[in-house]
């Protein structure tokens, strides 16, 4: 409180000056000390033509001097005093009014900093939910590729493993039995796991017209359309581990 009244009391000699200075107090103030000097010198000059004595001349200077702190100085004080007095009274309700001004900028203030914030935080939780959707396909993809060729690699090892045994056992109703089934395995595998062009390469592909000495004539036709078919399964692989 005491605080308070320190300050309203200065505030309150402040807005008083600076309203009188605002109406001219200046001005009065030269305009009542012309008017002393033209008083003084016109008493001084009427003694010098002898007019009157020096004596009344230094009366009447003196009472100009008094009329003037009369009506200037202690008129000017007055007005100061009763300036002070309104502006005092008002101070609290302007100090009220300017507070509640004051809170009402600040909530408003506050309320578009929460809007702004919350659009920010939007924002980067838009971006951020972007890079996880990003992240998840690109790990979808990655998931994708790598079973690809899991796939590829397992069906290459399978033909890999029944050319063996031909070449080992010159079987020719085994090695038909196991192309067919390989075969019929790889088939479903690309239409489940791979696009429609993997799987037409695949269908078209041909034997290499290689023939085994020694071998049977029979097995040697179906060991010629295995390694056909492993060259495209090959040509497959190497195209995915490019990517």
């Amino acid at each position: 409180m005491l605080a308070y009244y320190q300050e309203a009391v200065s505030r309150s000699w402040v807005g008083a000056w600076e309203w009188a200075t605002g109406q001219g107090i200046y001005l009065t103030w030269l305009l009542g000390f012309c008017v002393l000097t033209c008083a003084v010198v016109f008493a001084v000059f009427r003694a010098i033509r002898k007019h009157h004595s020096w004596r009344n001349a230094m009366n009447d200077a003196r009472k100009a001097v008094q009329d003037f702190f009369l009506a200037m100085v202690v008129s000017s004080i007055v007005v100061l005093t009763i300036l002070f007095m309104g502006f005092f009274v008002r101070d609290a309700p302007v100090q009220i009014a300017l507070a509640k001004d004051a809170i009402r900028s600040l909530k408003t203030d506050n309320a578009k900093a929460i809007e702004q914030l919350n659009a920010t935080i939007a924002d980067l939780q838009s971006k951020l939910d972007d890079r996880d959707a990003q992240r998840q396909e690109r790990t979808k993809q990655q998931h994708v590729h790598d079973e690809r060729v899991n796939i590829l690699a397992t069906l290459i090892l399978q033909a890999n493993q029944i050319a063996k045994d031909f070449e080992e056992k010159d079987d020719k109703d085994a090695i038909q039995t196991q192309y067919r089934a390989w075969e019929r395995r790889t088939l479903e595998a690309l239409s489940s796991k791979f696009d429609v062009s993997y799987l037409s390469q695949f269908g078209s592909a041909r034997g290499t017209g290689l023939a085994l000495m020694g071998h049977n004539y029979e097995g040697g036709g179906w060991y010629s359309l295995l390694q056909g078919k492993l060259n495209v399964l090959n040509a497959f692989l190497a195209e995915l581990r490019k990517q």
